[in-house]
């Protein structure tokens, strides 16, 4: 299946060729979105802000999302204490880190989401709706715990999922296990 889209992504590129969307299963899962990325690595940094991982990865995503040009060893740096994480991060994280035990884990979410403006970015808010579900979800069932929905997340919410529209037009790519038994028009 890597195969076959690194191929139509090639192909795609080419001078005169059509232009198409691609879908495959594993671009379906919510964690593929850099957006839910930034926002689960930012509640693990809120929830242990000794986790240096968890703010290396957010700050990455963070750049990345915004356009910020710095290496990985910067970002390492960053995270690990040299100050320029305040340079880069959104200034009212801080204050969403002092104050996130009175909040609740759904409204943390949003707090997150609109501090790094992440509705900006419109490929990329089905994935955050479906990552706020999750979270909602999550509350319903079994509480509104920080600590408990990041290792919920880690075990297993990072497998949910989106659901393609019916309607979209697009190629999918699967492999032929499993297409078994699904009618598509076209097949190669």
């Amino acid at each position: 299946a890597n195969k076959c889209v690194s191929y139509l992504m090639q192909y795609q590129q080419a001078d005169g060729a059509e232009s198409y969307d691609i879908i495959s299963s594993d671009s379906l899962y919510i964690c593929s979105s850099l957006t839910v990325s930034l926002i689960s690595s930012a509640m693990k940094f809120i929830n242990n802000p000794s986790d240096l991982m968890a703010k290396a990865e957010m700050m990455r995503a963070h750049c990345v999302l915004s356009g910020i040009e710095i290496s990985d060893d910067e970002i390492i740096k960053a995270a690990a204490g040299s100050g320029l994480d305040q340079d880069i991060l959104p200034s009212g994280l801080s204050s969403i880190m002092e104050s996130f035990s009175d909040l609740p884990l759904y409204d943390l979410c949003e707090k997150l989401i609109s501090c790094f403006q992440l509705y900006r970015y419109e490929g990329d808010s089905e994935y955050i709706r479906a990552f706020e579900d999750c979270v909602l979800t999550f509350s319903k069932n079994y509480s509104s715990d920080l600590n408990k929905f990041v290792n919920w997340w880690d075990e297993s919410g990072c497998k949910s999922a989106i659901q393609p529209s019916d309607n979209q037009d697009a190629v999918t790519v699967m492999t032929v296990h499993r297409s078994k038994g699904l009618d598509f028009s076209i097949q190669f």
